[in-house]
């Protein structure tokens, strides 16, 4: 079987990725984004950037100066992937998280096996919580309600009622607490104002808060997911799953700009030696919420 490598689109791997000399890079097989060439088995790359395509011979004539590197001449290269849609924060939460979702997870450090059951699911957040340090909570992420069934704060409480606890909903728009986290937190419903419309969203008894009655919860659950070195922890080991599956441009779309948060995202995500380009799209709800907008 043919050997697949994901060469860095912009961003050529570490080894070379500092020398300014140009480079053709041979291969196999190239497999590029246009459909109509099908001879191409080499790159030229100067700086970090692919400046040309082509066959071997013609790029070798026209840049004789050129540093020949045969490592790939028996493997196929194909361009990196793009994910077009994530967001950095939200990964990099769950990245720090305990994970207990229904497909398996193969990350930097770590694999979780998926779990499709009730009670599956429960004797691993069971487990989870009795390895964690007696003063550590418990994050986790991936419950679905389809597969695990319904999932409340007494279910939770019956795990542990000294240590927080919150389960992450794989769609990251619902929330569940057991009752010690909701006290740590101060998260009671006295302490919020809360519109007719968001009521449904925010169920203070089962300790569930979806979509809107998230949002109302998520500055008090920052203290728990968001510190600072989790972030950028999470945040560095979203990029090391990334570029090991061969992902080499990101796009976050209605990312709400928080300066805090997207300091860190700049930290990690802006390193000029980061193997992976990211793409922020703004949210224009949150802004037009948050801000003066003239017309233009």
């Amino acid at each position: 079987m043919k050997k697949l490598l994901f060469f860095i689109f912009l961003i050529i791997p570490f080894s070379y990725a500092e020398d300014p000399k140009e480079k053709i890079f041979l291969a196999k097989e190239l497999i590029t984004l246009d459909a109509f060439d099908q001879e191409s088995d080499a790159i030229l790359v100067k700086k970090n950037k692919i400046l040309a395509v082509g066959k071997k011979n013609n790029l070798v004539t026209a840049y004789p100066h050129a540093e020949i590197i045969s490592d790939f001449q028996n493997d196929v290269i194909v361009p990196g992937f793009i994910e077009h849609h994530i967001h950095p924060f939200l990964s990099a939460v769950t990245m720090n998280s305990e994970i207990i979702a229904i497909d398996d997870w193969d990350l930097p450090g770590q694999t979780s096996i998926g779990v499709r059951d009730r009670n599956g699911y429960l004797q691993r957040l069971i487990s989870a919580e009795e390895k964690k340090p007696p003063d550590m909570p418990l994050i986790s992420w991936g419950y679905h309600h389809y597969f695990h069934g319904k999932l409340s704060r007494y279910d939770l409480d019956k795990i542990s009622l000294t240590r927080p606890i919150v389960v992450i909903h794989r769609s990251f728009h619902e929330f569940i607490l057991n009752s010690v986290a909701m006290e740590i937190l101060g998260i009671e419903e006295s302490q919020f104002q809360i519109p007719d419309e968001d009521k449904p969203f925010a169920n203070f008894d089962e300790g569930h808060f979806s979509e809107r009655g998230a949002i109302l919860v998520l500055g008090n659950l920052m203290t728990l997911l968001g510190t600072p070195e989790m972030l950028i922890n999470g945040l560095r080991l979203t990029i090391d799953h990334l570029h090991s599956n061969g992902v080499t441009v990101i796009g976050n779309p209605g990312a709400m700009y928080n300066p805090g948060i997207q300091q860190a995202k700049n930290l990690v995500l802006g390193n000029l030696d980061n193997p992976i380009e990211s793409y922020f799209m703004p949210n224009g709800l949150h802004l037009s919420e948050n801000h003066d907008l003239k017309d233009i």
